[in-house]
């Protein structure tokens, strides 16, 4: 539940300055600091950033800071993530191999990226439904 919590990503970008694979599972999902600082994270929407969803996908993060401060990021754009923005091969090759690289490891991962993009070519699945499977489950 937690990889799907914004008060969850917004605490894990803060105190841990990144958001994958290692933060939301065992035992990093259970962290006290992290689930005492979402406690502190309050979700208001933003009615000029929803009149653009979704042809914009846009965020707005500020914080108060317990002396007063409000540090703003202003309105950020995703990256990617609309059919007007998408990502490079590139791109998409370096996240499948941030999520995947440690539960799959590094020989699984490239084997699966290659099936992936050679995907047309296979005749069934269950080889690529093997890769993809971390042992076990």
């Amino acid at each position: 539940e937690a990889q799907y919590n914004l008060a969850y990503g917004l605490a894990c970008a803060v105190l841990k300055g990144k958001l994958g694979p290692s933060e939301v599972t065992p035992p990093a999902i259970f962290d006290p600091l992290t689930l005492e600082f979402m406690d502190r994270i309050k979700p208001v929407e933003d009615p000029e950033i929803q009149k653009e969803f979704p042809a914009r996908r846009r965020a707005r993060v500020e914080i108060t800071t317990s002396d007063g401060r409000v540090l703003d990021s202003g309105i950020v754009d995703a990256p990617w993530g609309t059919s007007a923005n998408r990502p490079t091969d590139q791109e998409l090759i370096d996240k499948f191999r941030a999520v995947t690289g440690a539960v799959l490891g590094n020989r699984r991962v490239q084997e699966l990226q290659n099936m992936i993009w050679n995907l047309e070519h296979e005749p069934e699945a269950v080889r690529l439904l093997e890769l993809a499977s971390v042992e076990g489950t």
